[in-house]
């Protein structure tokens, strides 16, 4: 029981933190009629619901449906993705969201999370008389959702998605010679993928990392170190950061809000969280209930989650391209909150269907 607690409490733990950062980066008490933000009380509907989300799906989901969700799921976020430039709103210049009223649904976000159940299942139950065979499905997988989500365009999820069943066929082939014939094909690859699939902004923000010479490309990167890097130990307060207060970081709530985090709760507070994220993917890792037939998922699952974080962070200090990923459980957005919560309802599920509830 203490073991099924923790792995509720830890991602709810980073949620409510990500609830405090979402409402210190969207306040604004010279505009504000009430007291919190339109973001922020959308991110608390969302946190529910995704927390009942996980917690329904690993608990009451009955064991024969589960094949049939995840390939299901797969086929209807891989429609949806397909569907989604011609039928999705257009915001900044990407079209990447079906508009519901309310909700503006991601549906690359959730076609991330079957990518992992699907690839996951694959390798599962692979022959090993047939790997050459079950690597081509692996890559023509991730080619048709890697290609549809280049489309919208979303470089970031896309190359994520390739890694998710690259990774699937690294178990299924974990040499040194699959690594090294993989690398050659990137590299080999790279003119083809500047030239034909990248787009003007996407090369600007390679050429704003690599040269730090475009203040438009680079405006972001440079107002989120100013704040990390004023923000001293124990930061600068909740509500008196000054970058994230006054609008200076763009996309504060969302992909930048770790500088907002660092700079009111200080080097101490991004310790924290950084700490919390090491422990829960630690722990995922160590896992004692997991059968050999149910690591592929935790794998990929620490892969899907861990690339986030790490992307993220390190876009946030500087030392990784602007791609627009989410901080998984911190930034605002209700598609990526409630696809991980989703995909942990999954695994949690496979840990301990046996269990009759948490």
């Amino acid at each position: 029981m203490g073991s099924k607690l923790k792995f509720l409490g830890l991602p709810l733990i980073l949620n409510t933190l990500g609830l405090l950062a979402v409402f210190t980066a969207t306040f604004d008490e010279f505009t504000q009629e009430k007291f919190f933000s339109i973001f922020f009380l959308k991110q608390a509907i969302f946190s529910v619901s995704g927390f009942l989300l996980l917690w329904f799906i690993s608990s009451k989901l009955p064991i024969v449906f589960y094949r049939g969700v995840v390939i299901s799921g797969f086929i209807l976020f891989l429609v949806l993705s397909a569907l989604t430039p011609i039928i999705g709103e257009e915001v900044k210049g990407a079209v990447r969201w079906i508009s519901l009223g309310f909700f503006r649904l991601q549906p690359s976000e959730f076609l991330k999370v079957f990518s992992v159940l699907i690839a996951a299942e694959m390798v599962s139950s692979a022959k090993l008389d047939f790997l050459l065979w079950e690597r081509i499905k692996l890559f023509s997988l991730a080619l048709l959702s890697g290609l549809l989500i280049l489309a919208q365009p979303d470089a970031g999820t896309a190359t994520l998605i390739f890694g998710i069943f690259w990774c699937a066929a690294f178990i299924l082939n974990p040499s040194f010679t699959f690594l090294v014939k993989n690398l050659l094909i990137f590299f080999s690859a790279l003119p083809l993928i500047w030239f034909f699939l990248l787009h003007d902004y996407q090369k600007n923000r390679l050429y704003a990392f690599f040269l730090k010479g475009s203040p438009a490309s680079f405006w972001q990167v440079e107002q989120a170190e100013i704040a990390i890097g004023s923000a001293g130990f124990l930061g600068k307060g909740f509500l008196k950061g000054t970058q994230g207060r006054f609008e200076l970081i763009p996309e504060r709530h969302t992909d930048f809000i770790f500088s907002v985090w660092t700079e009111e709760f200080g080097l101490l507070g991004a310790a924290v969280l950084i700490s919390l994220y090491a422990y829960f993917y630690y722990s995922l890792s160590k896992l004692e209930e997991v059968s050999p037939g149910d690591k592929p998922l935790i794998t990929l699952t620490l892969f899907k989650l861990g690339s986030e974080t790490v992307v993220n962070l390190f876009m946030n200090v500087g030392i990784f391209p602007v791609v627009g990923v989410a901080l998984p459980f911190i930034s605002y957005g209700g598609s990526n909150l409630l696809s991980n919560y989703l995909l942990l309802g999954f695994v949690y599920w496979k840990i301990w269907s046996k269990a009759k509830s948490f």
